[in-house]
């Protein structure tokens, strides 16, 4: 995972300049919320898959069992922080836990298909090989 935060305000005009850079060789872009990938589809318009977690059974945040992050040691007696890098680290975990513990198959290659608005193009050709049996 790159680490691309340098901790600065990025105005939002730029927003869009700064994402083509950061996301130029990605294929795919995971969000946790419906919310998150509406308004994340309107700044990319539509030149990357955007998936929301939720819709592969992400838990809540609550769940994920963030307990501490090594880059705010100093706010250990706050018992509720929101640590971006630290979120997107276990997210990343949940992910891929949880994708290597399904195998294709013709109920998750059609879940995918659903998921990616039926953009075959976008899928593994593992998946598609599925979809083809059908």
């Amino acid at each position: 995972m790159k680490k691309c935060m340098n901790y600065r305000d990025i105005p939002y005009e730029k927003l869009n300049d700064v994402l083509e850079i950061i996301l130029k060789d990605v294929t795919y872009i995971y969000v946790k919320g419906f919310e998150k990938k509406q308004w994340l589809s309107g700044i990319i318009k539509g030149s990357k898959t955007i998936i929301n977690l939720e819709n592969l059974g992400c838990p809540s945040m609550k769940n994920i069992g963030i307990t501490s992050c090594h880059y705010h040691e100093y706010r250990k007696s706050i018992i509720m922080y929101h640590c971006a890098f630290e979120n997107v680290k276990q997210l990343k975990c949940w992910l891929e836990k949880n994708t290597q513990m399904q195998s294709s198959s013709i109920g998750r290659s059609l879940e995918l298909y659903y998921q990616l608005e039926k953009r075959i193009e976008d899928m593994k050709l593992q998946d598609i090989a599925y979809l083809t049996k059908v």
